[in-house]
């Protein structure tokens, strides 16, 4: 018998892939139970409601995205500026490796606007975090107004994020980067 941790986690893994691709409003129950072993009983049983699943699947696609950035820095080294840019690089990645469906986070933001305020706070999260890794670096690199500079790079990797999956190329997360590098190299 699988344990309920493992139960649990096999459920967001199942139900993150069904979100990704399907949407989060048109993915019903039928179609999240769906070639999943899952019963509805089981899945209520550890999920009170649909917005519990995808918050669940929103900490897991923040988590997924944190180990893909360890991944990456661990490969080379990494000044703050690194640190930054691989973030670029990771989502790019994530382009390239697969058919994009996007940020996971921002299409949570993007479908929720202001309903579902806990969804809205678990996806917004995501970003909250990435605002920090951002500040932090530009607090390393000592660029003026660091904390203005951490929302402008946000705005540039959620942008970047938009048009590649807008444009279904690769070219905006590498424009985003040549950006970022010269924000960081403005005194």
């Amino acid at each position: 018998m699988i344990e309920t941790s493992e139960k649990r986690a096999q459920i967001i893994q199942h139900v993150f892939e069904v979100f990704y691709h399907q949407g989060f409003h048109a993915a019903g129950l039928e179609c999240l139970l769906e070639g999943s072993g899952i019963s509805k009983r089981t899945l209520y049983k550890h999920f009170g409601s649909k917005e519990a699943l995808i918050i669940a699947s929103i900490e897991h696609y923040g988590e997924l995205f944190r180990q893909a950035l360890q991944t990456q820095l661990k490969s080379r080294p990494h000044s703050p500026l690194e640190r930054i840019l691989a973030v670029f690089e990771v989502q790019q990645a994530l382009f390239i490796q697969r058919d994009y469906p996007g940020c996971f986070a921002l299409k949570a933001l993007l479908e929720y606007d202001n309903h579902e305020p806990l969804v809205r706070q678990s996806a917004q999260a995501v970003f909250d975090g990435l605002g920090e890794y951002f500040l932090k670096a530009c607090r390393a690199l000592k660029v003026p107004e660091p904390s203005k500079r951490a929302k402008q790079i946000l705005m540039l990797y959620r942008g970047a994020v938009v048009s590649s999956q807008g444009s279904k190329s690769p070219e905006p997360f590498q424009l985003a980067r040549q950006a970022v590098s010269l924000l960081c190299s403005v005194s």
